[in-house]
């Protein structure tokens, strides 16, 4: 223990201990096994800080960390607390992150029985350990996961690609049967729903567990031989289930003790020859993003699923370098979905002859988007982020958002009347992406003319969208139609994400007019941007 002690690294596992998040920045591969070593320690130790830690660092990187395919990171970093909109990229979600969460996930809850760590452990199996593989080529697997919207996924080589998550993936794929099954002193839980077979040995028990589960929604455990187990039976009762589960003994209803979240438990006992019937039920919803109201994915109980966009302009997505398709541009034009939230089965239409594809039937001009497991999701772009909104929202956020423009294209920001001095678009080259664009003055301007809603009494507000970790020589005034409205500077040391400002405009400035100038003026030697993004509208919540 003192020599497993010598590694701990204090200054993060004690804040972590104490509930600080200290996570931003970090990489993340590197801070995960900290923590499933704490909680090796604290099986051999009384010190509770060690568990403390352990299962901090669990809460915050599912709550605060966690994007919807059950990956974190972007960079290979932690990111700002509570971030996730910024952080899809085509180095989001590295693999390896999630199968060091999954033991950790594992390791907790051998120790505490919380059915939390079960519920992360099956949404990131199926939702990112399952979708890493490349079907088409045995063996090849992603290293990041690309969750940019319109991006794609990127597999390893046979020969050539030696990633570290191509070492974790060889044994990924290997893994399924291994949280299937777990004892509480003498009964047995049933924790995840994957064709098995199980020998408790000492018990002398034997049960095969067949389903076609995700694909169905029945489960059948056929009790083979009974041995001398005389405990009960307890089964996983996920959340994700839609209305009450069905249980059945040779097709008859069973004695029951069920909690939703925790476990059903089996009352009737049973012999060998018996078989056991689960049905779970499930329907779809959304799962939105921490940091944005109307953005997220839809799911189908616990299974993700991804709208595809075709191959245009896509390279070859088998690679030796992770880095070669980091000039890739995402496709464009990601539809929105729209309809009643509440109500998502009314309007996305599960296909009778495959019981996993979805086709989205109204709403918003989006007739035709189909949806598949992301598992399922390969070799062409697609996206499991969309905006959604109800039909409502839809006509409220094309009032509210006048106007947005696309940095970068020509076309677009010719619509907007560019104009400037010393002035240019850029590549936004970081060491693992190349694939957005920026405009930026060196000590000059330039400035986009955005439409507005002459009837609008509420107030404007602009969005621009920065990088987070720029030189202390990015530093202009924003004008509108000359008049002075702020200075910004973009020193502000928030490395490898993207940040998002919201500036006001006094309502007397844009009552009655249909348009504004917006121009953004370098100070003297100094320089104006580097902006991302532009949009002007009445409400924040709309963007």
């Amino acid at each position: 223990m003192q020599t497993a002690e010598r590694f701990n690294h204090i200054n993060v596992i004690y804040p972590i201990a104490n509930g600080e998040d200290v996570l931003f920045g970090r990489h993340a591969n590197d801070q995960i096994p900290k923590f499933m070593g704490v909680a090796r320690e604290y099986e051999f130790s009384p010190n509770d800080i060690y568990y403390q830690a352990a299962r901090n660092f669990w809460n915050i990187v599912i709550k605060d960390h966690t994007l919807a395919i059950g990956g974190n990171s972007c960079y290979e970093r932690f990111g700002v607390l509570g971030e996730e909109s910024k952080r899809l990229d085509y180095t989001s979600a590295e693999t390896c992150n999630t199968y060091n969460m999954l033991k950790l996930s594992r390791q907790l809850f051998m120790l505490d029985g919380d059915y939390k760590y079960l519920n992360y452990y099956e949404h990131a199996l199926y939702n990112h350990i399952l979708a890493s593989q490349d079907p088409d080529m045995p063996g090849c697997v992603t290293y990041y996961t690309s969750l940019l919207p319109g991006s794609f996924k990127q597999y390893s080589t046979p020969f050539d690609s030696f990633w570290c998550c191509v070492g974790t993936g060889m044994e990924n794929h290997s893994k399924y049967a291994e949280s299937i099954y777990f004892k509480d002193n003498q009964e047995l839980l049933v924790n995840l729903y994957i064709p098995s077979r199980l020998h408790w040995k000492e018990k002398g028990l034997k049960l095969t567990l067949d389903t076609y589960f995700p694909e169905s929604d029945t489960v059948t455990v056929r009790m083979d031989e009974i041995g001398s187990y005389t405990g009960t039976l307890l089964f996983r009762y996920p959340d994700w289930v839609s209305g009450d589960a069905v249980v059945r003994i040779n097709g008859e209803p069973a004695q029951t003790e069920a909690h939703k979240g925790s476990y059903i438990r089996l009352l009737d006992s049973v012999k060998s020859g018996d078989v056991i019937t689960l049905v779970f039920t499930r329907n779809l919803y959304i799962d939105y993003a921490k940091d944005e109201p109307h953005f997220g994915s839809v799911m189908y109980g616990p299974i993700l699923l991804a709208g595809g966009l075709g191959t245009d302009d896509m390279p070859e997505d088998r690679v030796i370098d992770n880095r070669a398709c980091r000039e890739s541009l995402p496709a464009k034009n990601i539809p929105m979905l729209v309809g009643p939230l509440t109500d998502l089965d009314s309007w996305i239409q599960c296909s009778s002859q495959h019981p996993l594809r979805f086709t989205v039937k109204n709403g918003g001009g989006q007739q035709g988007v189909g949806l598949v497991p992301y598992f399922q999701m390969h070799h062409q772009r697609h996206t499991v982020y969309w905006k959604l909104y109800s039909p409502d929202e839809f006509v409220y956020r094309t009032r509210s958002l006048t106007d947005e423009v696309k940095i970068g294209d020509e076309t677009d920001e010719r619509k907007h009347a560019l104009q400037g001095e010393n002035d240019s678009i850029y590549w936004h080259d970081y060491f693992w992406a190349k694939n957005t664009r920026f405009r930026m003055a060196k000590d000059g301007w330039f400035s986009y003319t955005l439409h507005i809603n002459k009837t609008e009494q509420k107030p404007y507000h602009l969005i621009c969208r920065f990088w987070g970790d720029e030189p202390d020589t990015c530093q202009f005034d924003i004008l509108i139609d000359g008049n002075y409205l702020r200075t910004v500077s973009l020193n502000r040391k928030l490395y490898l994400t993207y940040v998002d400002d919201v500036y006001s405009i006094p309502a007397d400035w844009t009552r009655g007019k249909d348009k504004v100038n917006v121009t953004f003026r370098a100070a003297q030697g100094k320089n104006a941007g580097g902006l991302y993004e532009l949009k002007i509208t009445s409400d924040t919540n709309y963007r």
